[in-house]
């Protein structure tokens, strides 16, 4: 899943936040944990404070500003920082933030979110990729928003929408 973290500084007792494999260790702060069992990778962003990143033997610290990104297939680990770190804690306030994301992982986000299912029926459509901010409340007004983007067309039908060009 996705959480959001606002932890108080406390010497006495270290906040620990266990996701799959990995340990994310606190000293007062905030932060954004993305763990989702179907992605490949886990990401951490640190909005402010301090955060250790453990994953087996190995720790990254994190300075605001910065996301860790942990490869589940292959292990590699990944540190950058970020021009937005507030990006990634958008869904908080309900906001859908894509940026030059595949429409592979533009799927997996909707399907989380408005609990539908997509059908791809023509392959070509997954070479796409989305740059999109938006507060739209359902998933038509969404997928009306990708349209105008790509030539990337969706049907709806209940709560299957299938995929084409």
């Amino acid at each position: 899943g996705e959480a959001y973290f606002n932890v108080a500084s406390n010497r006495k007792r270290l906040f620990v936040v266990h996701a799959q494999n990995t340990k994310v260790e606190v000293k007062g702060t905030s932060f954004n944990v993305n763990t989702y069992t179907n992605n490949d990778k886990i990401q951490v962003v640190l909005d402010e404070g301090k955060i250790l990143f453990r994953i087996h033997q190995a720790s990254y610290p994190l300075q605001p500003g910065q996301q860790v990104e942990y490869d589940k297939i292959t292990g590699r680990t990944t540190l950058r920082n970020l021009i937005n770190p507030s990006n990634a804690s958008l869904w908080k306030k309900d906001i859908l933030h894509f940026y030059d994301t595949p429409l592979a992982e533009v799927i997996k986000v909707l399907e989380r979110r408005f609990d539908v299912q997509f059908h791809v029926q023509t392959s070509e459509a997954l070479n796409y990729s989305y740059t999109l901010t938006t507060k739209q409340p359902g998933i038509e007004n969404v997928l009306k928003e990708l349209q105008k983007i790509s030539p990337v067309k969706f049907m709806i039908k209940g709560d299957i929408i299938t995929v084409s060009i």
